[in-house]
C-alpha cells in the first residue's frame, strides 16, 4: 500500500530550492496529493505554454525544445532540462530573452511556461562608401568626386513569416553596381527537419584585380566604361532532424565576362586558364555543423564545430579548378 502525504510543504521546499538559481516561479494546487517524496520520481509534461511571439510561430519554438508534451521528467532532473530548453530557444537568435518555468499542475503533472522577448527583424541599412582606401585619398587625388562612390541600399528581415526564414536585398549603384537577392526557409516540410535555400544577383565592375605581381600584391585594371560582368544563381538543401546537428549541401552557378583589353599580352592572356574572355563554373559545397553551447552569440561553456568540403568547377585539372577543406572545434568554458 501507497503512503499519501500532502503535497505541501515537502514538494512545495523541493520546487523553491530547484527554482532560486533561474528565478523560476512556481504555481500548485495546494489540494494535490502524491506519493512520499522521490527524487527519483518522474513528473509527466501536461501541456507547453507560450507567451510573448507576436511574430514567431509557436510550432517554431516548440520544434526547438527538446522536451516535449508527454514526457517523464525526473524531479531531480527537472531543473536541468528547463535550462537546456531555455538554452535551445535562444539559440535560434529570435529573441533577446528566454524564460521556461515550471508550473504544478496537480501531484504528478507540470505545465512547462515558456516567455519569450522577440529581436527587431528587419533591418534597412543604407550605403554610402567610398571606392578609394581613404578619405584622404579620395579628396586629394580624385577631388572628391562622387563618381568614385557606392551608394544604395541593404535590406534584412530575419523572420519573414515567424519561421525563422530570411529575406537579404542588396541594390548598390555608382562605381560599381551590384543587385543581389537571397532568401533562406530553415523549416520547409511539416516534421520542420528540412530547409531550402536560393538565391541570385549580379554584379559589375569599373576595376578588376587582372593577376598579382612578384610580391604578390594585386595588380589592378581600369578603363572608362566596366570591365568585368558577374552573375550568379544559387540553391541549398538543409537537413537538421535533432536539434544539434546540421548538414548543408549547396550548389551554385557563376559566370563572369571580362573586357577583352584584359586578356591581352600586355596584361593577362590567361587569365581563366583558358584563352576566352568569359568563364562559367559551378560551385558544389557540404557542410557539417555542431553546436551544443548555452550561448550561440557568446558562448561560455560547450562545444562547437564544423566541417565543409567544397568542390570549383566539374574537372580534375585545368581551366578553372579548386578542392578545399576545412573543419573547426571549439571548446568553451565558463
Amino acid at each position: 500500500m501507497h503512503r499519501i502525504v500532502l503535497i505541501s510543504p515537502l514538494i512545495l521546499l523541493y520546487f523553491s530550492s530547484i527554482a532560486q538559481p533561474n528565478e523560476m516561479n512556481i504555481s500548485y494546487d495546494s489540494s494535490a496529493q502524491v506519493h512520499a517524496f522521490d527524487s527519483t520520481a518522474k513528473l509527466r509534461v501536461n501541456q507547453i505554454i507560450i507567451t510573448g511571439n507576436r511574430k514567431t510561430k509557436d510550432y517554431i519554438i516548440l520544434r526547438e525544445m527538446h522536451i516535449k508534451a508527454g514526457d517523464m521528467i525526473k524531479i531531480d532532473k527537472l531543473n536541468y532540462e528547463l535550462e537546456k530548453a531555455k538554452e535551445y530557444v535562444y539559440n535560434t537568435t529570435l529573441f533577446v530573452e528566454v524564460t521556461v518555468e515550471p508550473l504544478v499542475k496537480n501531484a504528478f503533472e507540470i505545465d512547462i511556461l515558456v516567455t519569450v522577448k522577440e529581436r527587431w527583424y528587419i533591418f534597412p541599412l543604407p550605403i554610402f562608401e567610398l571606392v578609394d582606401r581613404t578619405f584622404n585619398e579620395w579628396i586629394v587625388k580624385h577631388n572628391g568626386s562622387l563618381d568614385r562612390v557606392n551608394y544604395g541600399l541593404r535590406f534584412t528581415d530575419n523572420n519573414v513569416s515567424g519561421r525563422k526564414d530570411e529575406f537579404r536585398l542588396n541594390l548598390i549603384n555608382g562605381y560599381t553596381k551590384q543587385a543581389s537577392i537571397y532568401y533562406d526557409q530553415p523549416y520547409a516540410n511539416p516534421s520542420l527537419t528540412n530547409g531550402f535555400n536560393v538565391g541570385a544577383g549580379f554584379e559589375k565592375n569599373r576595376e578588376m584585380a587582372y593577376k598579382t605581381d612578384y610580391n604578390n600584391y594585386f595588380q589592378y585594371y581600369n578603363k572608362p566604361g566596366f570591365v568585368e560582368d558577374s552573375w550568379f544563381v544559387s540553391a541549398g538543401f538543409a537537413i537538421r532532424k535533432a536539434i544539434k546537428k546540421k548538414h548543408i549541401f549547396n550548389l551554385r552557378y557563376s559566370h563572369i565576362t571580362v573586357a577583352d583589353s584584359v586578356i591581352t599580352e600586355n596584361l593577362n592572356p590567361r587569365y581563366f586558364n583558358t584563352n576566352s574572355s568569359g568563364k562559367g563554373f559551378i560551385d558544389f559545397s557540404y557542410s557539417y555543423r555542431y553546436t551544443d553551447v548555452n550561448n550561440i552569440l557568446y558562448p561560455l561553456s560547450g562545444v562547437s564545430g564544423s566541417f565543409t568540403i567544397q568542390k570549383r568547377g566539374l574537372g580534375l585539372r585545368g581551366g578553372i579548378n579548386m578542392f578545399s577543406v576545412d573543419g573547426s572545434y571549439n571548446r568553451y568554458w565558463g
